[in-house]
């Protein structure tokens, strides 16, 4: 069993990079589906909310064009 401390690590180490490479690329799609995945770390963990505002104003960003 793990404590809530190493699954906040466990998903930061996951989903930074992740969410850093979407950002770079600037791929609407990879976006939100990094986003919804981060969304649902977010809820169980509670560690994303920086990640998750980055996301979704990049998605808004392009998609105004």
């Amino acid at each position: 069993m793990t404590d809530k401390g190493s699954d906040i690590r466990m998903s930061r180490a996951v989903y930074d990079p992740a969410i850093r490479e979407a950002l770079t690329l600037g791929e609407v799609g990879r976006m939100k589906s990094v986003l919804k995945r981060a969304r649902k770390v977010q809820a169980e963990t509670g560690n994303l909310s920086a990640g998750i505002a980055d996301l979704e104003a990049a998605i808004a960003r392009l998609e105004k064009g």
